[in-house]
């Protein structure tokens, strides 16, 4: 009777499968470096309309990392995005951003997605880039190596920015339009 999680599993696999045909860049833990560079990462939450204007002074000198549903927010205010992070694998996706894409292009923008998102969602990018989530089947069956894993990347997409930013061993990380309560990483507040 419970037959919903058995599809969910079938639909990773599925979708991981059809990514890592198109012969995306894999992630890969990056060697340890000193900590240098800002890194803003951008949530949906309210503060981020108060936040675009910082964003867009700052975008010269930082990483502008967007999670999910603020890019098109962060596109439509002219902000040249760095990378988009992914986690979700829902064929919403891909409609989702081929709009934003008509609408206000995709620019430079690097998409960072798990390997459970729909393939058709990389062709929108320049580039694009997958990893494994630690906790789903697709680890266990496609990945090359632990290093392939973003650890710290969910619940919420806002995690993954975070994750990135962190394993980049980024000086300063700048949470714009972040609910610090939906952070579940140990980032000094």
């Amino acid at each position: 009777y419970y037959l919903g999680f058995t599809m969910d599993e079938y639909n990773m696999i599925f979708n991981s499968w059809r990514s890592l045909q198109s012969q995306p860049l894999v992630y890969c833990v990056p060697p340890k470096a000193e900590p240098s560079g800002s890194v803003i990462v951008c949530g949906s939450g309210p503060s981020l309309d108060q936040s675009l204007d910082f964003i867009k002074e700052n975008e010269v000198n930082s990483l502008i990392v967007a999670c999910a549903s603020n890019y098109r927010t962060l596109r439509k205010a002219g902000i040249e995005v760095d990378v988009l992070c992914l986690l979700e694998r829902g064929e919403f996706l891909e409609e989702q951003y081929m709009q934003i894409a008509r609408e206000y292009g995709t620019g430079k923008t690097l998409l960072l997605a798990s390997v459970t998102t729909p393939m058709e969602v990389h062709s929108l990018f320049r580039s694009s880039m997958v990893y494994f989530r630690p906790a789903l089947t697709p680890l266990s069956l496609f990945a090359q190596s632990m290093d392939q894993v973003l650890i710290h990347e969910g619940p919420q997409t806002i995690n993954t920015g975070v994750a990135l930013a962190r394993v980049i061993n980024a000086k300063q990380i700048i949470l714009a339009g972040v609910d610090l309560g939906t952070v579940d990483c140990d980032v000094p507040r």
